[in-house]
This record gives C-alpha cells, sequence and structure tokens, in this order.
C-alpha cells in the first residue's frame, strides 16, 4: 500500500445542472460528456504519477467514466447519490486513516498538472500537521491535502461550502500549517468557456490536457460555438 491516497470527488451527479449558468445552456447529454471528459483528463494526469499514490475515484454511475481504465490503475467507490459532507464522512470512516497523506481533488479541475500534485505532496511531507490548498478564481476550494486528520476539517470544509475565506476562519481553531498553492481554473458561465478554450488553444495545455482530451473538448467547443463568439 502506498502512503498517499488520492481522491476525485464529482461536486454533482455526471447529470445535474443544478444553477450552473453555462451547463443550463448545454443539452442534458452534453452536460455529461463535459463533466466525463473533465474527470478523464484529471486521472489521465494522476496516472503520470501514478507510483506515488492510490487513486480513488467517487462516483454513482461506473459504467460513465469507467471506460478506459484498469482497477489496478484507479479504485473506484459508489457515491450512492450521497451528499459530498456524507462522502467525505465515509472516507474518514473508512480510508483516510489508512494513509499517511489524504489529498482531494473535485473532478471539474481542468489545468491541475501533474507537477502541482507534485508541489502539493511535497508540502504535506513535512512531520508538522499541514494542510494545502488550491481555489479557482471563484475563491472555492477544489483541491485540498493533510497529513494528520481531523474531523474539524471535514467540518469545517462542509460548513464554509468550500468558500477559501470562510474555511480561514473558521480553521483558526486548528493547529494546521495551511498552504495556499496556485490557482486552478472552474468553469461556470460562458466567460469561463471562452477562457477554457483560450487555454486549451495554448500550446502548454498539453501539460494537463493530452492529445485525446482536446478532441473531445474540441467536441464540445464546436456544439457550443455560439458561446465562444
Amino acid at each position: 500500500m502506498n502512503s498517499n491516497a488520492v481522491y476525485i470527488l464529482p461536486p454533482s451527479s455526471f447529470t445535474e445542472q443544478k444553477d450552473n449558468e453555462l451547463f443550463n445552456k448545454f443539452l442534458v447529454q452534453d452536460v455529461e460528456f463535459y463533466k466525463v471528459t473533465t474527470c478523464l483528463n484529471l486521472i489521465e494526469n494522476l496516472l503520470l504519477r501514478k507510483d506515488k499514490f492510490d487513486i480513488f475515484l467517487i462516483i454513482n454511475d461506473k459504467d460513465k467514466i469507467a471506460l478506459d481504465f484498469t482497477e489496478n490503475q484507479i479504485n473506484i467507490l459508489d457515491k450512492n447519490n450521497c451528499d459530498i459532507k456524507t462522502v467525505l464522512t465515509n472516507l474518514s470512516a473508512n480510508k483516510f486513516s489508512s494513509y499517511k497523506n489524504n489529498f482531494l481533488i473535485f473532478s471539474d479541475v481542468i489545468d491541475f498538472r501533474p507537477t502541482d500534485l507534485d508541489k502539493h505532496l511535497s508540502l504535506l511531507s513535512i512531520d508538522d500537521k499541514a494542510f494545502s490548498i488550491s481555489k479557482s478564481q471563484y475563491d472555492n476550494i477544489k483541491v485540498f491535502g493533510f497529513n494528520s486528520f481531523n474531523e474539524d476539517l471535514i467540518k469545517f470544509l462542509t460548513e464554509s461550502d468550500f468558500v477559501m475565506d470562510k474555511f480561514l476562519s473558521y480553521n483558526k481553531s486548528c493547529s494546521y500549517f495551511v498552504n495556499i498553492l496556485n490557482d486552478v481554473l472552474e468553469i461556470s458561465n460562458q466567460d469561463d468557456f471562452k477562457l477554457l478554450y483560450s487555454e486549451l488553444s495554448i500550446k502548454n495545455s498539453y501539460e494537463y490536457c493530452s492529445e485525446k482530451m482536446h478532441e473531445r473538448f474540441t467536441h464540445i467547443f464546436i456544439e457550443y460555438k455560439d458561446l465562444l463568439k
């Protein structure tokens, strides 16, 4: 067993549109295709560091995502339609104690490079209690890891709705070194969609998005080219 574990957390079911301004303009099947693509892209990046950790994917429907990966590459856990607080509570009861470092990423993160993961794991390698975070441009915590589990962490994260400033205000009572790394991209509206298109048009986007994943994103861009104007 590795001493590190990475968990991929879906922020919602793959077909749930909720109040997302952008996804409300997508057909339901395209919302699903987009969200599966972001998750597949993230898994591809994580597998480049597979020797450093075990990967757990939390999902409702295994058939939608387990397309190109074998059981010895990723471990699939059933979300059972639970909310994020219940998912984290279940992980704390069944998984976190088995690993020295636990690292969690929401599956809609786009621009998370393998080198970014190295930075997070390096920060968690200290002897003192440490917590590492990457937030989005909207101040939402999208990536987080810790080297010593404390139930208060889950409480603070969920009660703050993963909003950075709220979480930090709650966390004052915990004796953790909190490390905030570079931001990641969150796609919530048409401007974000345009930014994603622009970012993936840059050559260095291949550092975190393979040619295969570029093709999948391109399919979405073509389908919704009017949103790029």
